[in-house]
């Protein structure tokens, strides 16, 4: 009897599962012209086979299946995977009006939901031109030997230990944190009277504008601190990694800017070793070649998430309001 109850449950389940996912493969929308794909998994997706290979195994295998446009599921999401740079150039360039920034809900919570690249209209192009004041050249001359000094403190820490944030718990305790730091950084500012300089500044500033629109709440302020922190991060540390990579590949490159940075250190231990200024990085030439010529060879981001505000048709097929879609960036494609 056991036996028998314990078959007929799996069978069951098994049942489930078949019309569960049946049903995660039909189409959400009643539109007959979604591109070819598949869903994988119901509410998985195929989250786990794009993140336990390389991504562009991953597209180049159902690039080869379903052409240059394909559905997918990934991180939650219905997509819509864009394969080559002309259809690309389409969702981000010549149509781009018909596509507004987004990331998967997890990283939106992560980074805060009143960020710049979460939002379109008046909203983010005000947000836009306070941030890009913030990294003018001249606004971030003077901030060159700060940045030394910050890079030459944490050294010696990343030798020797490697700490890494792993879980989502410890995500959120990380988030929770930073968020009361740049909290207690904005009273602190605010009851200087003065509004600083830096991305901080500039935004506390807005705050007193006597315009309705650009005036920013401090959670608003934190959240494109974290917006910013965090598109930074990702592609500082892909871009320095692959800098590495092509100079431990290419030995006479390495050597030739090893020398021009010991030229540099000289010249530095020569002034009372001073520290490292902006005049003195525009005299790195072939450095500056160098991680030119990484952004230029290297996919420095995987791919990037828009969302459809309108049906769209493409190549033939409709991408459906709502639904995400993902541009591979790689000079492979």
């Amino acid at each position: 009897m056991p036996i028998i109850f314990v078959l007929s449950l799996l069978l069951v389940l098994g049942l489930l599962l078949f019309l569960l996912q049946w049903k995660w493969c039909q189409p959400t929308l009643h539109n007959h012209r979604l591109p070819p794909g598949s869903m994988g998994w119901p509410y998985i997706g195929e989250t786990l086979k794009l993140y336990t290979q390389h991504p562009n195994s991953f597209f180049s295998v159902r690039r080869k299946k379903y052409g240059n446009i394909f559905k997918s599921h990934i991180l939650g999401c219905p997509c819509v995977m864009i394969a080559s740079p002309e259809a690309a150039k389409v969702v981000l360039v010549s149509k781009a009006h018909l596509f507004r920034p987004t990331y998967p809900p997890s990283k939106m919570k992560m980074i805060g939901p009143e960020a710049l690249f979460f939002h379109q209209g008046d909203y983010h192009l005000m947000l836009k031109k306070l941030v890009q004041a913030s990294f003018s050249p001249s606004a971030i001359r003077g901030s060159v030997p700060a940045i030394e000094n910050i890079v030459l403190s944490f050294l010696p820490d990343w030798e020797n230990s490697t700490t890494l944030i792993c879980t989502l718990q410890e995500m959120k305790k990380a988030r929770k944190a930073l968020d009361e730091t740049l909290m207690r950084l904005i009273e602190k500012r605010r009851g200087s009277g003065e509004a600083g300089k830096g991305l901080l500044g500039i935004l506390l500033a807005a705050q007193k504008q006597k315009q309705k629109l650009n005036q920013l709440s401090d959670s608003q302020v934190a959240d494109n601190i974290i917006g910013v922190i965090f598109a930074a991060h990702d592609t500082t540390a892909s871009v320095s990694t692959w800098v590495l990579k092509y100079l431990h590949d290419n030995p006479n490159v390495l050597e030739a800017v090893q020398r021009e940075q010991e030229g540099i250190r000289r010249k530095l231990q020569l002034q009372d070793k001073r520290g490292l200024t902006w005049d003195d990085t525009r005299h790195m030439l072939l450095t500056t070649r160098v991680i030119q010529e990484t952004l230029r060879s290297a996919s420095i981001l995987s791919f990037t998430f828009r969302e459809a505000v309108e049906d769209v048709e493409f190549q033939g097929y409709v991408i459906p309001k709502g639904s995400s879609s993902l541009q591979k960036h790689s000079p492979l494609f």
